[in-house]
């Protein structure tokens, strides 16, 4: 007899496991295509590659768009025109025809267009933006021809490809950093649906999958009919249009693809990632592909011990380095700016507690997957397969079980495995012919399959992770050991948990405690923290004596998470016990109110305020202090009232002149170091205020001191010094005997009335403003008056006037007169009290300095003029930096000008006593101009 020939016609699964690579192909004779198309172009990009960036690349491959998603693209013309002033660029978003092309983004920021494409807003007038689809029939575009003809001309239609064309103007205003990041929101491919016939855009997870199986320009060239078996592609295309309850309300598709790709990645690793956005598998066999999305298969064979040819092997768990109970990762977020984004971790407790109590979370990456909700039920998908670990591989069956194939759901029964009808998913099926028993050797046919157990509950969005009994259970050990979690775990980050260091600064903490867990054999405890929004922990591990850590330092108003959990002597840990999103309150907290708030008027004038608070909190201590406001009258309403000083108050008691006599309301808070005030403030209400003390006293004379120099009228000086009437009489009216004679020159005769004096001009020096005060003691009823005159003037003018205060005025004369019997004037006081004004000059360099107020006229002799404020210079200051012992400085005049204001000169000797220049600090002080 001849000899046998030998073949094994392979039927091999691309299996899609969420995140994982694509199972390794078993192929054989007459497969071979397959396995080219799988790897052709081998070239990867990394992770790390950003569809959302345009960049200028030579010889760039095309980028293929499904569904909806933000893409950057390929500059394919750049161009100047107008002296530079315009930028044309051709940016290519994709090597197909896509449905619409939305928002244009700038950076991270959408750009609003008008109906012709015109950037409104904040770039309107720099920006413009014309789209193309590639259609078939689209032409080149018209802005672009226009302005740049020679360059781009009707011919370059980009027809079946689209792109963009933005024409920018220059302004280092618009575009600070050049060229910004340009990239669009774009509707992708148009793809065929086997269920209408029909080619129309859709992001239905099946049919964009298998348009890249059947596409020849950048997929895998599956022919529709013959290669693609469209009544497994109709049943996955049906599952992704299922609609899927929302928490929040509404429903949403169960499986979608929206993103985008390069054609230079291997095409296992694409079709990978879409396959993942559906829970999918696509499996070639025959040379037929098959789409399978995630969704229950009831099982149509049951398989028994009946149908197997010989004994197989069971793999019931996986290995510790391949085993998780929680799964996190990543999707791409539309409410993020299409940022990559980490979805809500699926997590299981049960799971968890089967493991060891040991979190062990599988990351993984959703690139086509747009929301959270999806990328929860597929994550959940992800993690309720791996909970089905028993795996067959090779069994060998009997050609019975050439009724299944790659992608089915096979039913198992196995009285010697406790199995009635358990399924498992056929991940990989192959037809095999061997020797067979016997003199005769006749060949054997045979089917090897592998096989993946399942649960119709993996699929069940509502399944919950709590749940204590494994849908399809498996024989587990016990525990070794059970560690008793700590309990009631708490934050605080407070005032009261502050810390003053030794130099004066202030830092927040939070401050965590819990109550010891009941078990005897706990030994340590570890305790981490990290912010919210970052991956990495922070870890510390701690003796049982503690049940308090302080978590130092950290940043107030940021959301940390903390957690603790026990350590027994065997080193197995109990869960997690864990306060998510603790916002740290530290410095943020406002400070309490002062506890007591006075106002007191000393014998001066001077207004003095005094406070108290019984406990000052670190950051106030450091940093912080009082803020006091004023109203003219009677309220309790901090925001209606005035701020009484700058800055903020250190220290109580404070003193001011600043408010005239009346009636008010005070009221202080306290302020911390972060410029919090305190919720509540401390209120004195209807305080009297008398005269405040004079602060700006420009002119001060006592009359009778210069001997009344002024002009007397009926009047005259007697040897007291006291002003008395000119009396008119006769020698009849004498006495008889000079003993007889009164002590009074009234007594020869009649006193005149009234009797007047009129002080001399007083010259202030330039037009001010200011209050005169004139006092008068005298017998008689006296009437002051004044009158007053500006610069312009010379001297005072008009008539006399009452005495008030007075603007824009330089000279001024008082006038007193008294009526009455034996009228006199014994002293007249004048005070002049100006709106004083200090102009402080910080850092001169008497060599080096360039300002309209300095004036050097020789090494260390100069001048320094007044900033336009002051009228006149009554006080003039200096003070040296940075000198050695025996340098000197004086005032050689207060006089001076420098271009056209007052002026004070100074000079300045070093230890030699010759002139010298040196860095000074200069403070004038004088009456306000006006």
């Amino acid at each position: 007899m001849p000899p046998a020939v030998f073949v094994a016609i392979g039927m091999s699964a691309v299996a899609a496991s969420i995140a994982s690579a694509v199972a390794s192909i078993v192929i054989s004779i007459g497969l071979g295509m397959l396995q080219r198309a799988l790897t052709k172009k081998p070239k990867m990009k990394g992770d790390g590659i950003d569809t959302k960036v345009t960049v200028r690349q030579p010889n760039a491959p095309w980028r293929v768009i499904y569904g909806k998603t933000r893409v950057g693209g390929t500059y394919a013309f750049v161009h100047c025109t107008d002296n530079n002033q315009h930028l044309h660029l051709v940016i290519m978003l994709a090597g197909h025809e896509v449905e619409e092309i939305g928002d244009i983004w700038f950076d991270d920021e959408v750009v609003p267009l008008d109906g012709a494409g015109n950037a409104t807003g904040k770039y309107a007038g720099y920006v413009r933006v014309k789209k193309a689809l590639g259609t078939a029939d689209q032409v080149a575009f018209a802005d672009l021809v226009a302005e740049a003809g020679d360059k781009w001309t009707a011919n370059h239609r980009l027809r079946g490809r689209s792109a963009l064309y933005v024409r920018l103007k220059h302004s280092q205003d618009k575009f600070p950093n050049g060229v910004p990041n340009i990239s669009a929101v774009v509707k992708g491919r148009k793809v065929y649906d086997p269920r209408t016939a029909t080619t129309a855009w859709t992001d239905n997870a099946a049919l964009c999958a298998a348009d890249y199986i059947s596409n020849r320009a950048f997929g895998l060239s599956a022919a529709y009919g013959t290669e693609i078996e469209e009544d497994w592609l109709s049943a996955a295309a049906n599952v992704s249009d299922e609609d899927v309850p929302l928490a929040g309300g509404g429903t949403e598709k169960r499986y979608t693809i929206n993103g985008a790709f390069d054609v230079d990645q291997k095409p296992v690793d694409i079709l990978t990632d879409l396959l993942n956005a559906m829970a999918g598998r696509a499996f070639h066999a025959g040379g037929r592909w098959r789409v399978r999305a995630g969704a229950w298969m009831a099982p149509t064979v049951t398989l028994d011990e009946h149908d197997l040819r010989g004994p197989f092997k069971v793999q019931t768990m996986l290995s510790r380095r391949d085993n998780f109970n929680a799964v996190k990762g990543q999707y791409i977020s539309p409410d993020n700016r299409y940022q990559e984004s980490d979805f809500p971790a699926v997590v299981s407790a049960t799971f968890q507690a089967q493991d060891g109590g040991e979190r062990v979370f599988k990351d993984i990456r959703l690139p086509f997957t747009n929301t959270a909700s999806k990328a929860q039920r597929l994550a959940k998908i992800e993690l309720l397969r791996a909970r089905q670990p028993v795996t067959l591989t090779r069994v060998p069956f009997h050609l019975s079980a050439y009724r299944v194939q790659c992608g089915d759901t096979v039913g198992m029964t196995n009285a010697r495995m406790g199995w009635t009808a358990k399924a498992f998913d056929i991940d990989e099926a192959t037809l095999t012919v061997g020797g067979g028993s016997g003199d005769d050797q006749v060949p054997v046919l045979g089917v090897d399959l592998t096989l993946r157990e399942t649960d119709a509950s993996v699929y069940d969005w509502n399944t919950s992770e709590e749940q204590a009994v494994d849908p399809a259970p498996n024989t587990n050990l016990p525990d070794p050991f059970a560690v008793g979690e700590p309990v009631g775990l708490t934050l605080d980050s407070g005032d009261e948990v502050l810390l003053l260091l030794g130099e004066g600064s202030v830092i927040s903490r939070i401050r965590a405690t819990w109550t010891p867990p009941l078990d005897a054999f706990v030994a340590q405890y570890e305790i981490q923290w990290k912010k919210s929004a970052e991956p990495a922990w922070t870890s510390q591990i701690i003796g049982t004596l503690q049940t308090e850590w302080m978590i130092a330092p950290v940043e107030d108003g940021v959301s940390y998470d903390v957690r603790v959990r026990s350590i027994n002597l065997a080193q197995v840990r109990s869960a997690w016990v864990q306060v998510d999103g603790h916002i740290v309150i530290g410095k943020l907290a406002p400070p309490p109110a002062p506890n007591s708030f006075t106002v007191a008027r000393l014998p001066d004038g001077t207004r003095r305020f005094a406070w108290s608070l019984a406990s000052v909190p670190a950051d106030v201590r450091a940093g912080g202090g009082y803020r006091i406001r004023y109203f003219d009258g009677l309220i309790a309403d901090w925001e209606s009232m005035t701020p009484l000083h700058g800055g903020l108050l250190v220290a109580s008691p404070w003193e001011t002149n600043e408010l005239p006599a009346g009636t008010y309301t005070f009221a202080i808070k306290t302020v911390d170091s972060s410029g919090n005030e305190s919720a509540s403030a401390t209120f004195i209400t209807g305080a009297q205020l008398g005269d405040p003390r004079l602060v700006g006293v420009i002119y001060n004379a006592r009359e009778q001191d210069a001997m009344w120099p002024g002009t007397k009228t009926s009047c005259f000086r007697d040897a007291d010094n006291v002003l008395y009437a000119v009396v008119s009489g006769g020698w009849d009216g004498l006495p008889d005997t000079w003993d007889a004679l009164e002590n009074t020159w009234s007594a020869l005769g009649t006193g005149a009335s009234p009797i007047a004096y009129e002080t001399q001009v007083i010259d202030l020096g330039a037009d001010l403003t200011f209050t005169p005060i004139v006092s008068v003691v005298a017998a008689g009823a006296a009437v002051i008056t004044m009158k007053s005159g500006t610069a312009a003037n010379g001297t005072v003018a008009g008539s006399y006037v009452a005495v008030g205060t007075l603007t824009g005025r330089r000279y001024v004369q008082f006038k007193v007169e008294v009526t009455g019997d034996d009228a006199n004037i014994r002293s007249m006081s004048i005070l002049i009290d100006g709106q004083a004004r200090t102009e402080e000059f910080t850092d001169v360099n008497t060599a080096t300095v360039s300002a309209t107020w300095f004036q050097r006229l020789a090494a260390g002799h100069f001048r320094v003029g007044s900033r336009g404020d002051l009228a006149v210079i009554s006080q003039a200051r200096l003070a040296l930096q940075s000198v050695g012992a025996g340098w000197s400085w004086a005032v050689i005049s207060k006089a001076a000008t420098v271009n056209g204001e007052v002026a004070a000169e100074f000079k300045i000797w070093n230890a030699s006593l010759v002139l010298a220049d040196a860095v000074v600090d200069v403070e004038l002080r004088g009456p306000k101009k006006g």
